[in-house]
């Protein structure tokens, strides 16, 4: 099971929102994505 897996796995333990906790999931995905860029420009 990969981390995305246990995220939703929580949320619908929680009753969570499962569209919000995706888009939560891309926006950190997102962020993350552009670090790396930026570090790879910086070496």
């Amino acid at each position: 099971m990969d981390l995305i897996d246990q995220y939703m796995l929580v949320a619908e333990q929680n009753n969570g929102d499962l569209d919000e906790l995706r888009e939560d999931i891309i926006s950190a995905l997102e962020l993350r994505l552009i670090a790396l860029r930026e570090e790879m420009n910086n070496d």
